[in-house]
């Protein structure tokens, strides 16, 4: 039968949870994409918000988020965009949900403060 990793007699139940998580580490994960929604910015720039799920090396079940900006006139965001569904396998994409369980490798990095 299997154990358990650790005596729930000495943990302390009280107090709710607070939705916190450590951060990832920055470095590259294998990731499968789970959701993308388009959003405004607070500036009023539409953008499209890509969920992934990390499937490992480690983390997996995390999520992480990736923001493009695809909607404006700038040429980079776009070919940043097709990049992206270049490292998905698609040569060619019509709806973003195309994207959905697709793989790749992301590299996580960490901003600085503000």
């Amino acid at each position: 039968m299997p154990q358990l990793p650790f005596d729930i007699t000495k943990m302390d139940g009280s107090g709710e949870f607070t939705g916190e998580y450590e951060q990832i580490p920055e470095g590259e994960y294998q990731v499968r994409v789970t959701d993308t929604e388009n959003r405004v910015s607070k500036n009023g720039n539409e953008y499209l918000n890509v969920e992934f799920t990390i499937v490992g090396p480690t983390h997996a079940g995390r999520k992480v988020w990736d923001n493009h900006f695809i909607y404006g006139e700038k040429r980079f965001p776009r070919v940043r965009f097709k990049w992206f569904a270049e490292a998905c396998g698609l040569g060619s994409i019509k709806a973003t949900e195309e994207l959905h369980g697709r793989e790749c490798i992301v590299n996580v990095t960490h901003a600085g403060p503000d």
